[in-house]
């Protein structure tokens, strides 16, 4: 998106269970093309059976690793640069109908590259007249084989998931 496109702001949402590289990596392609990103991570995924780590714990563990990445980044929606939403949603449209009462008219979703053919199945997406962004993750990471331990936690979360006994096979 050009400079001269820039909207309300675009929004990333997840589960984030855990934050990874990959999702870093998308963060950092948004932060250069728009004013407002707005990390939302959800209370559940809808498309997922298995119960996500507790929302209050995997929104510290974003926080931890903004943090140490020297992301800077606000809870405060208005704000502009990284927001960091601290409401889960159980549904994307549920997050748009609440930042559109907010005051939020031209939201943008942003999706990583690899879960870009899942919105049009998501939930009422096709009457919320919402734009969808396809960042490329430039690193192929995938949050279920850091909590089985086939791939790296963020050094940030290293002693947080320890202490809080989390994703037991990344320790």
């Amino acid at each position: 998106m050009s400079s001269n496109q820039r909207n309300d702001g675009v929004i990333f949402g997840g589960t984030f269970d855990p934050i990874h590289e990959g999702h870093l990596s998308v963060i950092r392609t948004l932060l250069v093309d728009y004013e407002r990103v707005i990390i939302a991570p959800t209370g559940q995924n809808p498309w997922k059976p298995e119960q996500a780590t507790p929302f209050a714990m995997r929104f510290h563990m974003i926080a931890l690793v903004l943090e140490s990445e020297g992301i800077r980044y606000s809870e405060r929606i208005k704000d502009r640069g990284l927001i960091l939403y601290n409401s889960p949603y159980l549904f994307s449209v549920d997050l748009l109908k609440e930042l559109r009462r907010k005051g939020y008219k031209a939201l943008t979703w942003a999706v990583g590259a690899d879960n870009a053919a899942s919105v049009s199945e998501w939930r009422d997406w096709s009457t919320l007249g919402c734009p969808v962004v396809t960042i490329p993750v430039t690193i192929d990471r995938h949050a279920s084989a850091v909590r089985e331990g086939r791939e790296l936690l963020h050094p940030a979360l290293k002693d947080y998931v320890k202490l809080n006994r989390l994703y037991t096979a990344s320790t």
